[in-house]
């Protein structure tokens, strides 16, 4: 087993929309959630929620 992160898994944008997270994926993938997984997500600032880091492997929200 392989567990290092693939470029195809990549994280290339964030939204939070209509109580949900959407993330799309550098192969075109989208992966959308409920909001109310990620309670300190769904209670931020629409400021807060658009500052965010994006790395090979990870989503990081700076201001939570």
């Amino acid at each position: 087993m392989n567990d290092k992160p693939r470029e195809e898994d990549r994280p290339v944008g964030v939204s939070v929309e209509d109580g949900k997270l959407h993330v799309q994926l550098q192969d075109g993938r989208e992966i959308t959630t409920p909001l109310e997984w990620y309670p300190s997500l769904m209670n931020a600032t629409p400021e807060q929620q658009a500052n965010v880091e994006l790395s090979l492997s990870s989503i990081h929200w700076p201001d939570l």
